[in-house]
């Protein structure tokens, strides 16, 4: 009965999210909302196959509080059933992603159950507990702690970085970790983050304080901590253009095994209104400077930073909302040292105030040794149903 309990709580969520359109107030213990969402993609196995996969996810969120005196005690929990099936669960590659141990303190999650062509699991997504007054806000469990101001490339989030091309960049691991900020005046606060390691997981020890404020027009942030035995420092900076915006954001870092290096991105951002157009363009130019690149492919996502083959990489994006429900975007992102790229056109359609569908595309192009070459081609499609 265990190993199918995760599959009934699939079942009743699906089953009464068409009822649900809103979050369900559960007394003390605060609101449940959730997420149903399903993306189906076309790509290849590394034998050059064609193959097509899906995933299911139900996302189940607990959100509470009370108050304490003049302060406000709240927790949350996300809660992930996942079924992955199809031309990747058969295909060779997936078996090391199987097995493959999250960069978090605690597992937190468990295969239900699984068969020739798909996957069923279960895990905890987040799981915090925040106390926050007028000057400070302590939270403490599996959190996300976001830092830089990058548009693709993030050098100074050294607790969750992601690919730009990973089919959902946005569902970040999390940290197990405790982090701590200070509110000083309007806009300045300092934080401090600590995450305990773990050697048999993989996890580094990392440690953190983030000093962040506005000078005139300009967001500025430093940065200093250590990432298990290798001391780093960093800084970002944002500021406005009469057309736009710009940002910049570096970090350097001293390992005890391998040399220095510094990691460096730097983007302008504008808006324009064409004549022939309705409504305006937005788009966004990014360079992004690895001096960790050593021309080899790295093995996997290091946990850590960001990890690319090569050292010179630029990324192009631009977005446009053709009606007030529909918008049109595009991504290219190009290594100019070997000439590789991946261009990657998306179109997303807000279907109602709980529904969204996107579709998009990646078209990877280059030799084996380059940055972008090894890429499959695919076609995704996504649908998310919030309640």
């Amino acid at each position: 009965m265990a190993r199918w309990a995760p599959a009934i709580a699939v079942a009743a969520g699906i089953s009464l999210t068409p009822i649900s359109t809103s979050a369900a107030d559960i007394g003390a213990a605060g609101e449940v909302f959730g997420t149903f969402s399903t993306l189906v993609w076309r790509s290849k196995n590394s034998a050059k196959r064609p193959i097509n996969s899906a995933t299911a996810r139900l996302r189940l969120e607990l959100d509470g509080g009370r108050a304490l005196g003049d302060a406000d005690l709240s927790w949350r929990i996300a809660y992930d059933n996942e079924i992955i099936g199809g031309g990747l669960v058969k295909s060779p590659e997936f078996a090391p992603l199987r097995t493959a141990i999250e960069p978090t303190l605690f597992d937190g999650g468990r295969d239900a159950t699984s068969g020739g062509s798909y996957l069923w699991r279960h895990k905890i997504f987040r799981a915090s507990v925040a106390y926050e007054t007028n000057d400070w806000r302590v939270i403490l469990g599996r959190q996300r702690v976001a830092w830089g101001s990058g548009r693709v490339w993030n050098p100074t989030d050294r607790f969750n970085p992601t690919s730009a091309t990973a089919l959902e960049a946005g569902q970040k691991t999390g940290s197990d970790a405790i982090s701590a900020e200070r509110f000083v005046e309007r806009f300045g606060s300092l934080q401090m983050v600590f995450a305990p390691g773990v050697a048999k997981r993989g996890v580094s020890r990392k440690v953190a304080v983030r000093w962040r404020d506005t000078i005139g027009e300009t967001d500025y942030a430093i940065l200093a901590g250590g990432i298990e035995n290798e001391p780093v420092i960093g800084l970002g900076l944002a500021g406005n253009l009469s057309w736009g915006g710009w940002h910049l954001e570096t970090t350097a870092g001293w390992p005890k095994q391998s040399p220095r290096y510094a990691q460096m991105a730097i983007g302008i951002d504008a808006i324009f209104q064409p004549e022939f157009l309705d409504q305006s363009v937005a788009f966004s130019l990014e360079y992004f400077r690895n001096g960790a690149a050593t021309g080899n492919a790295p093995i996997g996502l290091a946990p850590d930073r960001i990890n690319s083959r090569h050292r010179d990489l630029w990324a192009f994006t631009t977005g446009y909302d053709i009606t007030y429900i529909w918008r049109a975007g595009f991504t290219a992102l190009f290594d100019t040292q070997n000439g590789s790229r991946v261009v990657i056109p998306s179109l997303s359609w807000s279907a109602s105030q709980d529904v969204d569908v996107s579709f998009s595309a990646q078209f990877f192009q280059g030799d084996a040794t380059s940055e972008y070459g090894a890429g499959q081609d695919s076609f995704v499609a996504r649908l998310a149903y919030y309640f």
